[in-house]
């Protein structure tokens, strides 16, 4: 009966929180600050960071209620935890020649879907390849960021990105632009199965469940950035 009343408390409290993070949605309206760039923002006088503060809020609530929860209704919770993440038994030297397999596969098969993409060759999208090839090439020439360019995404994605790639390869061309973002997916895809399977290897699980741990990983697909 005891647990039942833990649950049903937890329950209760992560439906207040969320309720309280609906109704809250609306009341974060930061006052608009034009930044002289017409688009839909300008024209709806909304400020861009109402999103990020929204979403920001939207998770801490039912986040904050369920570790409170655990904290005044489990003991040695956040020990538990760091056990979790810290405590190797002597299964963890049972599932590491089974997480290799799984690893390798995995950076194969990423491997193998990089240099089966069908990369485009369609004319330039004026439009949207325009403003980042116009950015990065302006840097490139000058070395600015955001002098003389506007930037909607990031200086990252707009600028850095395809003049990185142009001076790694010592040209410059569409095309590298291009290639640069399913190159930037590759890397990525294998920084993350590599903290995936150390993650995995740190962790105290029975082998079974640290293979499953690991093998839902999900890497980007290549094919979404055409």
């Amino acid at each position: 009966m005891k647990i039942k009343k833990k649950k049903i408390i937890l329950i209760f409290s992560m439906l207040i929180s969320l309720l309280l993070a609906s109704i809250s949605w609306k009341f974060i309206n930061l006052r608009f600050i034009d930044p002289g760039i017409n688009g839909i923002y300008s024209d709806n006088q909304f400020n861009s960071f109402n999103e990020i503060i929204r979403y920001v809020v939207f998770i801490f609530f039912p986040i904050s209620t369920y570790l409170l929860n655990k904290f005044l209704f489990e003991e040695n919770f956040f020990l538990k935890i760091k056990f979790f993440f810290t405590t190797k038994e002597n299964s963890i030297f049972e599932k590491i020649d089974n997480l290799n397999i799984y690893f390798s596969i995995l950076i194969l098969i990423i491997i193998l879907e990089f240099l089966s993409v069908n990369f485009p060759n369609h004319l330039i999208d004026i439009y949207h390849e325009g403003q980042i090839l116009s950015s990065a090439y302006k840097s490139f020439l000058d070395g600015s960021l955001w002098s003389g360019s506007y930037v909607t995404v990031g200086i990252f994605y707009e600028t850095l990105s395809s003049k990185f790639i142009w001076q790694l390869f010592d040209h410059i061309s569409i095309g590298l632009a291009r290639f640069a973002e399913v190159f930037y997916i590759l890397i990525l895809n294998v920084v993350l199965i590599i903290l995936s399977y150390f993650v995995t290897k740190q962790t105290s699980l029975k082998p079974i469940l640290a293979n499953l741990f690991f093998k839902r990983f999900k890497p980007l697909s290549f094919k979404a950035s055409f």
